[in-house]
């Protein structure tokens, strides 16, 4: 009499999600169930849900770091940095000195326009991705004119000439 066909349970499910999202491979989550790789590999249209599902459970966990990161960049923090001497005195002792200094980020440009574009793209969003125009040639006068009229009032000339002198 031949062995019964493998039929994953609900708990074997559970632990191919609860696997897939600590990075377990397949063959390690195949091991963990009491199962064959390739036993593994013959129910993958029974595991791909829930491997797929534990899957996104490990990146959102990840992108959260990523996102409190990049949050923490653009906003600046302070931080302790800790060095450690060590001197060799006269008498051959050693003397061993830690020093911590309170030191302080300063916030990212680039991180802040990386948020901002991001989380408030309706008023950070670059200028050609949401004007198309189609010119054919306009002059210097008409060119200040537009530039203007797109920056909310800003006349880009006048602001360089107030720079350079």
């Amino acid at each position: 009499m031949s062995r019964p066909k493998y039929m994953p349970t609900e708990a074997h499910l559970k632990r191919v999600e609860e696997g897939a999202a600590r990075g377990l491979n397949e063959k390690e989550i195949a091991k963990s169930l009491g199962i064959s790789v390739s036993t593994f590999q013959r129910n993958k249209d029974h595991f791909r849900p829930h491997l797929k599902k534990g899957h996104e459970k490990a990146m959102d966990g990840k992108f959260r770091e990523v996102e409190s990161t990049l949050l923490k960049k653009a906003l600046g923090y302070d931080y302790t940095e800790t060095s450690k001497e060590t001197k060799i005195m006269a008498d051959g002792t050693r003397q061993v000195t830690i020093r911590e200094i309170k030191k302080h980020q300063p916030p990212s440009d680039t991180a802040m326009i990386f948020v901002l574009v991001n989380r408030i793209p309706d008023r950070w969003q670059s200028i050609n991705r949401h004007h198309i125009f189609e010119v054919e040639h306009i002059g210097p006068e008409e060119s200040r004119a537009f530039m203007k009229a797109m920056s909310g009032g800003i006349d880009f000339a006048e602001e360089a000439k107030k720079i350079i002198s």
